[in-house]
């Protein structure tokens, strides 16, 4: 089952994700990684497992590289969509409590205050990695020491707390021992509201 979820840009730097992937995999176990390319078959309604796997994993990566936020031909940055995955895989994270680690690559910089959309402002302070060519084995190993730290401790006593594996909900998510997901949710498809 994967452990560590790899939120990522088609258009940005998809080769960033795929060595993250490969190198979670190899250090934390097979298929430790969920990677949309590698982890839903060709085929499958991706939404379903997007949102489960989401909710089933322990960290999530984010690869910010330096065109993740760069308008589109439109003039609109993706981000500011709220029809965008990235974004609503992140909002999820946050929303579920999920410890989110920017990786920085190809040279980006970390999103200065006020610059991402209201419900990822505290993507802007968490602790980031860079990876440098220069001194990519040294920071992956910090990424890979961290990312296992967060398996470990989540196959550790009180572990199993289970979360929903529905998307953001237009309610949001209530924590009281139990957690409850309600309301319209991702590109107008609705889920029942219930109690896990």
């Amino acid at each position: 089952m994967a452990k560590v979820f790899i939120s990522y840009r088609n258009n940005d730097d998809p080769s960033a994700a795929v060595m993250l992937a490969q190198s979670i995999d190899q250090r934390l176990g097979e298929a430790a990684s969920f990677l949309d390319s590698k982890s839903i078959p060709l085929g499958a309604d991706f939404r379903p497992t997007l949102w489960g796997q989401l909710a089933r994993c322990v960290a999530m990566v984010v690869v910010i590289g330096p065109r993740w936020l760069v308008p589109d031909a439109d003039g609109e940055r993706r981000v500011d969509r709220t029809d965008d995955f990235v974004r609503q895989e992140i909002e999820f994270a946050l929303q579920i409590g999920l410890p989110i680690i920017p990786v920085l690559v190809g040279g980006a910089t970390k999103p200065s205050d006020g610059v991402l959309p209201e419900s990822l402002a505290a993507l802007e302070h968490r602790q980031y990695l860079t990876l440098r060519h220069r001194s990519a084995d040294r920071d992956l190993r910090c990424l890979l020491d961290r990312l296992e730290e967060l398996v470990v401790a989540s196959s550790g006593p009180g572990a199993g707390a289970k979360q929903s594996d529905k998307p953001p909900a237009a309610g949001g998510i209530t924590f009281n021992g139990r957690v409850r997901v309600g309301g319209d949710i991702v590109n107008g498809s609705k889920y029942v509201t219930r109690d896990e």
